[in-house]
């Protein structure tokens, strides 16, 4: 699976995968050799390049904060699917009075807390949408209101297919 690292404002992507009982990842094409061992929840042993790191890692709400070599840091990771939900929300705000929101991966719609005409709040959940045995939250963009809902529970979508279409609340 890929995945996006973002450490400051600069962002990092690689694919992580198990082979032969070994993760792999892999970076701009290339297989990163490494060791990893963990010596106590939050306390890592990484050796890379042929140098040894001592690494502790917090998971807060949204990131990690990692210490290593007397430096802190926060990261923030996410998965593709991740990514392609929060690119399609980011690109969904502050757009047209009138937006369909599409599903971002095949999946199983699990539930539709909204009705036609509700009004909306930014993050409220418009629709849960199951895919590879995770449940993805389709949020509000915006503050608005849901025009027509395109899907019902229990209904397969395929990537692309319009699931809601939302009309901003200055209309």
């Amino acid at each position: 699976m890929k995945y996006f690292a973002r450490i400051n404002d600069e962002i990092f992507a690689f694919e992580t995968w198990i082979e032969k009982d070994e993760r792999i990842i892999k970076q701009q094409n290339s297989v990163i050799d490494y060791g990893l061992v963990q010596l106590s929840p939050g306390r890592y042993s990484l050796i890379k390049d042929n140098k040894s790191y001592l690494i502790h890692l917090i998971k807060n709400a949204s990131e990690y904060r990692v210490h290593v070599l007397g430096e802190q840091f926060p990261v923030q990771v996410e998965d593709e699917r991740e990514s392609k939900l929060k690119e399609l929300v980011q690109s969904t705000h502050g757009g047209p009075s009138e937006q369909e929101i599409k599903a971002p991966i095949p999946g199983l719609v699990v539930k539709v807390p909204v009705q036609e005409g509700d009004s909306v709040k930014t993050g409220d959940a418009l629709l849960i949408l199951e895919a590879m045995k995770m449940e993805n939250i389709i949020k509000a963009p915006c503050n608005c209101r849901v025009d027509k809902i395109a899907v019902a529970e229990k209904e397969t979508v395929q990537q692309n297919q319009m699931l809601l279409r939302l009309i901003s609340a200055d209309e």
